[in-house]
């Protein structure tokens, strides 16, 4: 990997804000830190920087629920935030670093960095998953990497039932795990607060129940590749168009608002065919 100092920073004006793009010589450059763990996992690839700023448009009236229940799931850093002391928080934080972000307040308006990906995978992505189960978010907390490029959220998840776990797996029915994922909100000294996102990746909420899909990144956390609410008697994707202003084409919306019934069916179905399954990552 060449090094921070041959990177090319290239600069770019939208109708939604700037745009930032990382670049090297022949290609579009991969940020390391938690996106090149998701790299590695297949999940993530070729990503920017993009600050969106403004309201939703038209086209996002029909997701603005779940836009505003999602940016009030995200949880919140202070930006002067210290783990000194607590190596393991310590260890994770440096689990993090490289993370491509420059994490300091906005100008005017904005208050979400949206880091876009070009990547799919299947709506049930049990093989990408070292662990699949249904389990009630208990807690949730936002933290910087050591070095203040990368966001990251925790989610304690108390488990209710196991769909998929390996032989060797110590999760059992009614442990709590922590699963975590890219992003969270980060407030500056000013008061302002900035959300740092995936672009169509949404934010578990607290005493709800979901089913996760999650790959292992060490010993005691796993990483949240997607998951599903279990609202009453309906299915709702955690990600996709739901929590991306209505755009996108995403495997997960086919699932939003479909019954409990149909939707677990189609979960068996994908888990015991999922030597069959195919996805594609670009």
């Amino acid at each position: 990997m060449r090094s921070a100092s041959r990177r090319r920073t290239t600069k770019q004006s939208t109708k939604e804000g700037t745009k930032l793009t990382l670049k090297k010589k022949g290609g579009t450059f991969a940020l390391m830190g938690v996106v090149s763990l998701a790299l590695l996992i297949g999940v993530l690839t070729n990503i920017g920087v993009q600050s969106q700023q403004g309201k939703a448009n038209s086209q996002a009236q029909p997701t603005a629920k779940g836009l505003s229940s999602d940016d009030e799931a995200t949880p919140i850093v202070n930006s002067t935030s210290q783990n000194v002391g607590d190596e393991k928080r310590e260890n994770k934080n440096r689990r993090h670093n490289h993370g491509g972000l420059d994490v300091a307040e906005s100008p005017g308006d904005s208050t979400e960095v949206v880091v876009s990906s070009e990547s799919s995978m299947p709506d049930f992505p049990f093989k990408l998953s070292d662990l699949v189960v249904e389990g009630t978010v208990t807690d949730s907390n936002a933290f910087l990497s050591a070095d203040r490029t990368g966001v990251y959220s925790e989610y304690t998840v108390a488990v209710s039932d196991l769909i998929k776990s390996p032989a060797d797996s110590t999760v059992r029915k009614h442990d709590s795990i922590t699963a975590e994922r890219f992003g969270g909100r980060v407030r500056f000294p000013s008061g302002q607060i900035v959300r740092y996102k995936v672009i169509g990746r949404g934010s578990p909420v607290k005493n709800t129940k979901y089913i996760f899909f999650l790959r292992k990144v060490d010993a005691d956390s796993y990483l949240i590749l997607t998951a599903y609410e279990l609202r009453g008697n309906q299915a709702f994707a955690l990600d996709g168009s739901r929590v991306n202003r209505g755009r996108g084409d995403w495997p997960f919306d086919k699932h939003n608002g479909q019954d409990l019934t149909s939707f677990k069916k189609n979960l068996d179905k994908a888990f015991k065919g999922e030597s069959n399954e195919t996805y594609k990552v670009y």
